[in-house]
């Protein structure tokens, strides 16, 4: 075992949050950060302090060995919890680079996928001029497939309503993902695809909060 490993301090950690009681779903605790799961975000390599929250702030800290919240956990569901592994992974993550092609978006029915996640510039930016992919975004919602559009920033949001490439983008059928991180709306759609078929079905179940990914 190496004695510098941060494992133990980090099991240790998980431990004392899953004892503790008050949170519920899905969490990350490293180095004393406690992230809630649809927020969780990889951005170290090598650093102990190898994850953040994306999009919100952390949940709480652990701090002599006691958790500390920050804000309110999200409530406990009043079912019981069973397994669904019902999921389909034919979602399709594409990041914009500076002469993105169109026909990028326009092939992904044909190879298979039945959702797309865009990593956009900044707030949600699309391009709608010279290479303007709105009329392949239209087209693909068309045809009943999902067009969610994320942010490449490491911190922050999405929010198509700022400017005319981000609104021009939600009139032609885009999704916003708000303060969800590609990582998170990419799980998303992967288990929204496992339980419909009905694209209207598909629609709602991105909108709704299911695991404080909106918060």
């Amino acid at each position: 075992e190496d004695p510098e490993s941060d494992g133990p301090k980090n099991l240790l950690d998980a431990l004392v949050c899953a004892a503790d009681g008050r949170l519920s779903g899905v969490h990350v605790v490293f180095d004393d950060l406690v992230i809630r799961g649809t927020h969780a975000r990889k951005i170290h390599s090598r650093d102990r302090h190898a994850f953040e929250s994306a999009g919100s702030d952390p949940v709480g800290k652990i701090s002599g060995g006691q958790l500390m919240l920050d804000r309110e956990p999200g409530s406990r569901p009043d079912q019981a919890l069973t397994l669904n592994a019902n999921l389909s992974p034919d979602v399709l993550l594409l990041k914009l680079t500076p002469g993105f092609s169109p026909r990028l978006l326009e092939a992904a029915p044909s190879l298979g996928y039945r959702a797309v996640v865009l990593e956009a510039f900044g707030l949600g930016g699309i391009p709608c001029l010279r290479r303007s992919l709105l009329p392949a975004i239209h087209s693909l919602t068309e045809q009943k497939i999902p067009v969610v559009v994320t942010t490449q920033c490491a911190f922050g949001d999405c929010d198509l309503s700022v400017y005319d490439v981000g609104t021009e983008a939600a009139r032609a059928g885009a999704l916003c993902a708000g303060p969800m991180p590609t990582e998170a709306a990419v799980a998303k759609l992967i288990w929204i695809l496992g339980q419909t078929d009905d694209h209207a079905a598909m629609i709602q179940l991105f909108s709704r909060d299911i695991a404080g990914e909106f918060h």
